[in-house]
């Protein structure tokens, strides 16, 4: 997993404090500083995302003993084996491994985004003012992107069903090898306990989901902080800055409260969603957005 560089509270108050000075370049430093952290919440919710479609795609890792018996008994099953079969064989190992590249590669170039939109805001020097094109450039991937959150977010919740198929598989397993127990006692004891990795099972599921869906909003918060700082650039002062940041910061650590309700923050992101699509100014900026 990628080392993040998280934002510290000592490192916001002292940007806090700087932009007390009212001065235009740190202004626009603390655009820059919002956008890393648009960039560090993003990057995590896509790392959770991965998770949990890797868990999704991935089976029960194999010893090379239990390999070998399965090919062998593919092979005596089998009357003819043609260079086709042959083939199967041999790549039957890799579907796994290609499902989850495939994962990789598709968030990776979603991923990418992130970075270039913070590097739009890292290459300008201390002090310059942002250029007409350079800020509706900005304003558009801005906007998008914490759309594309708020969508991740929705997407997760209600139509993508979380299964770590690999321990389910293996729970089918265990069930199954229990039942061919004679022993009544023993077979209790192995029910028991595949009851408990059943119990653990879906509370690890609803928390991975869980997770994922509350890094997106809290992305998403962080984007749309980004966003209306470079749509406000030149009305805010000193200390509206001062109000934003610490408010959207305080709120986004605040998502990442154990007791928060998942159910009434994503109603809560659902209605800055429909607000941005409502308003004349947000809309002209929106593409497509990639999870619908």
């Amino acid at each position: 997993m990628r080392k993040r560089r998280i934002l510290s509270f000592n490192h916001l108050l002292i940007l806090l404090i700087v932009l007390i000075s009212g001065c235009n370049e740190e202004k626009a430093e603390a655009i820059k500083v919002s956008a890393e952290k648009f960039r560090i919440e993003a990057t995590s919710a896509l790392e959770k995302i991965n998770y949990l479609m890797s868990q999704s795609v991935s089976t029960p890792s194999e010893s090379n003993q239990t390999k070998l018996d399965n090919i062998v008994e593919l092979l005596i099953a089998e009357e003819t084996i043609n260079s086709e079969k042959l083939s199967e064989l041999i790549a039957a190992e890799d579907i796994n491994v290609g499902a989850l590249t495939i994962i990789d590669e598709g968030l990776q170039k979603i991923e990418r985004s992130y970075y270039q939109f913070e590097s739009m805001f890292r290459s300008l020097p201390r002090g310059s003012y942002f250029a007409k094109n350079a800020v509706a450039k900005a304003e558009k991937f801005a906007i998008n992107l914490t759309m594309e959150m708020i969508n991740f977010a929705n997407f997760i919740h209600s139509k993508y069903p979380v299964q770590f198929t690999g321990r389910r598989i293996s729970i089918l397993e265990k069930i199954n090898a229990a039942k061919s127990e004679t022993n009544p006692e023993l077979k209790k004891k192995y029910m028991k306990l595949i009851a408990e990795d059943i119990m653990l099972l879906r509370l690890d599921e609803r928390k991975a989901k869980e997770d994922a869906i509350l890094q997106c909003l809290k992305a998403a918060e962080a984007g749309k902080l980004v966003a209306n700082l470079i749509r406000d650039y030149g009305k805010l002062n000193a200390n509206d800055l001062l109000n934003s940041v610490s408010t959207s910061f305080g709120f986004i650590s605040e998502i990442s409260n154990q007791n928060q309700d998942v159910e009434n923050l994503i109603k809560k992101f659902d209605s800055l969603a429909t607000t941005i699509r409502e308003d004349p100014y947000w809309n002209t900026l929106l593409d497509e957005p990639i999870i619908q």
